[in-house]
């Protein structure tokens, strides 16, 4: 059984992958009652990952951050 509608994905753009990193960050802090912070490299690459993959969903879990594709 599969599915043979289309999505139609926009791209996130730098505003919304900002977006995504700061609520990953709070939700990891928050669990683990750590100071996290994606920076540098580590955070580029991040950006890039999320731009590449739009039709993924994102969850932090106790392994660490994760994602599906859809």
């Amino acid at each position: 059984m599969g599915c043979s509608k289309k999505m139609s994905v926009k791209i996130p753009t730098l505003d919304r992958c900002e977006e995504m990193i700061l609520g990953f960050e709070n939700q990891i802090n928050e669990i683990f009652k750590t100071n996290v912070k994606y920076e540098g490299e580590e955070r580029k690459l991040l950006i890039k990952t999320i731009q590449d993959n739009p039709t993924h969903f994102w969850e932090v879990t106790i392994d660490g951050l994760i994602h599906y594709g859809i």
